[in-house]
């Protein structure tokens, strides 16, 4: 039981910071808001930085990146053999593109490790690799009542996208 609320609040406190990541609107680019939930990630091993260990909070977040996240934050065990035709064995990123295959909406031969993952991509892999299904989202209209853009989301993620905001993953308008 204990386990299992370690691992919720590292995901609502890592969730808090990648919401600012994945969406590169944040106020001013001053992330003392998150402060906190930075240094979590950063001494559980979740969010390490560049090879320099240098962060980046305001920067575009790769789908390779993403990987390594979301397998930190959920603990994921390593997916199988060679998944992706585009990543080799001795790519950084090998082991957690492996890890969260299965937990991609639409993840096809090619996982195109330094493309940016777009909020909606993400959101959906997020809340997927936290095991929620389509089937707990309460609120339908939760995306249009808060967000002006949401016309704009594309359909294949709306309903995961949705569970998001709704768990507190995203915030904003």
């Amino acid at each position: 039981m204990i386990e299992i609320i370690k691992r919720t609040i590292s995901l609502i406190t890592t969730l808090s910071l990648l919401a600012c990541i994945t969406v590169t609107a944040c106020a001013a680019n001053n992330y003392d808001w998150a402060k906190t939930e930075i240094k979590y990630c950063q001494d559980n091993g979740i969010i390490a930085g560049d090879e320099h260990g240098e962060l980046n909070p305001g920067g575009t977040l790769t789908r390779a990146e993403m990987s390594k996240m979301l397998v930190e934050a959920f603990d994921i065990p390593d997916g199988e053999a060679q998944s992706f035709d585009d990543i080799n064995l001795d790519d950084w990123y090998y082991p957690y593109a492996n890890a969260i295959k299965m937990y991609m909406t639409v993840p096809g031969n090619n996982f195109y490790p330094n493309e940016a993952v777009t909020r909606e991509e993400f959101a959906s892999t997020l809340v997927s690799a936290s095991g929620l299904k389509a089937s707990a989202l309460c609120n339908l209209r939760i995306l249009t009542d808060n967000f002006k853009d949401a016309d704009k989301v594309t359909t294949k993620y709306k309903t995961l996208l949705s569970i998001a905001v709704e768990r507190g993953y995203y915030r904003g308008s």
